[in-house]
């Protein structure tokens, strides 16, 4: 995933890039016992890439 951010940052630049996380989320049998750890180290890589916007989705929108 980084690697294709980083790309696109180079094609359009940080400040055209979004990026939408739902480390919370438990569809697909995608849920992870910690999912904070991967939803904060995405945000630091984000931060370090210039990635103008993250939206995070609540976990309060998930179910269970």
């Amino acid at each position: 995933m980084l690697c294709m951010l980083c790309g696109t940052n180079m094609r359009l630049g940080a400040d055209r890039v979004g990026m939408r996380l739902s480390p919370f989320a438990s569809y697909l049998e995608s849920s992870d016992s910690n999912p904070e750890a991967p939803g904060l180290y995405m945000a630091h890589a984000l931060k370090k890439l210039g990635i103008l916007y993250c939206h995070v989705v609540a976990p309060s929108l998930w179910p269970g």
